[in-house]
C-alpha cells in the first residue's frame, strides 16, 4: 500500500551547492510511493542549531548532515543510537515522539559499496587518509568487519586521539612513514576535503601495488577529486569515488525514517545515468 503522506526532510552542510542527495531522495520517493519533501540548506557555520531547531520547528521530521556539521548534530541529538555514540558523529536525524535522535549510517553505507565494489574483505589492512568526523563515522564499521585500521594524518595529535577513540573496540595503528614491518595495503579510503592535496605524496609507495584498491569518500559531480587524480597519475588499476556509498548511507537514512529500503544498485544505476546526460 502506498504511504500517501507527506514527510518533509532537509539536508545541512556547507559547502552544499553540488550535493546529490536531493536528486537521490527523489529517485527513492518514485521508487517507495513516499510522498518525500527533501531540500538542501546551505548553513551558516556559526549556525547550526539555530537552523536545525528552526526546521524541526516547521515540520520537519528528519535531517542528513553532513561536513562540517557532524559533531555539531552529534552534540544536537537529545538520544544517539549505539553506532552514533561509538564514532561521536552524527549524518542522521529522526524526529520520534518529540526526541530528536541521531544515527550514523556513513560507516554502514561505506561498508555496503565497498563490497558491491568487491573492494573489501574480512582481515584487510585498510589506510584511511584523515582522522575528522567522516573518518570517525566509517571506522566502527569496518572494525566490525574485522580489517586492520591505520590512520594517517597531517596532524599526528589528531590521528593519535582518533586512535584512543576506538582501540578499545579494533585494531587501528597510526602509520609512520618511516614505518620499519612491512606492510601491504589492500585499501586506502580517503576521508578529507576536496582541498587535501599536497601531502598526498608524502605517502611512500612502498605501501601499495597494483593490487591496491582505493577510494575516496567524496564525490565531484562532472570531475575527479584530487585524490583519485592523485591515483590515475600513480598508475592505480582500482579507484572509485563515493557515489555509491553517498546513495548507500543515504538508504539506510530512508529507511531509519521509513522502515523502507530502497534499491541502492538501481539508484547507483539511475543516479550514473542521470550525471552522464548533463
Amino acid at each position: 500500500m502506498i504511504d500517501t503522506s507527506f514527510y518533509n526532510y532537509a539536508l545541512f552542510g556547507n559547502p552544499i551547492k553540488n550535493s546529490l542527495s536531493p536528486l537521490v531522495h527523489n529517485f527513492f520517493k518514485n521508487e517507495t510511493g513516499i510522498l518525500h519533501n527533501y531540500k538542501s540548506i546551505l548553513t551558516p557555520l556559526d549556525s547550526f542549531k539555530k537552523e536545525v531547531d528552526l526546521f524541526f520547528l516547521n515540520h520537519g521530521v528528519g535531517a542528513n548532515v553532513t561536513s562540517p556539521f557532524k559533531k555539531n548534530a552529534y552534540l544536537y541529538a537529545n538520544k544517539l543510537t549505539k553506532k552514533a555514540i561509538i564514532s561521536k558523529s552524527v549524518n542522521t536525524l529522526f524526529k520520534k515522539n518529540d526526541v530528536i535522535i541521531g544515527d550514523n549510517t556513513d560507516g554502514i553505507g561505506l561498508l555496503y559499496d565497498l563490497i558491491r565494489l568487491k573492494y573489501i574483505n574480512k582481515k584487510n589492512n585498510i589506510l584511511i587518509l584523515g582522522s575528522g568526523g567522516a573518518a570517525k563515522g566509517i571506522i566502527p564499521a569496518l572494525i566490525d568487519f574485522d580489517c586492520n585500521i591505520f590512520i594517517y594524518n597531517r596532524t599526528v595529535l589528531h590521528a593519535i586521539n582518533l586512535i584512543n577513540q576506538f582501540n578499545s573496540i579494533g585494531k587501528i595503528k597510526l602509520l609512520n612513514m618511516c614505518y620499519e614491518k612491512d606492510i601491504f595495503f589492500n585499501l586506502v579510503i580517503n576521508t578529507c576535503p576536496y582541498s587535501y592535496s599536497k601531502k598526498l605524496n608524502c605517502i611512500p609507495e612502498k605501501f601499495f601495488s597494483n593490487r591496491s584498491f582505493f577510494y575516496d569518500i567524496c564525490y565531484l559531480y562532472n570531475k575527479d577529486t584530487i585524490f583519485i587524480d592523485w591515483c590515475k597519475k600513480k598508475g592505480a588499476k582500482y579507484i572509485s569515488n563515493g557515489l555509491g556509498m553517498l546513495v548507500s548511507q543515504a538508504a539506510y537514512s530512508f529507511f531509519l525514517w521509513h522502515k523502507i529500503f530502497p534499491n541502492i544498485d538501481r539508484t547507483i544505476e539511475k543516479l550514473l545515468n542521470n550525471i552522464q546526460t548533463k
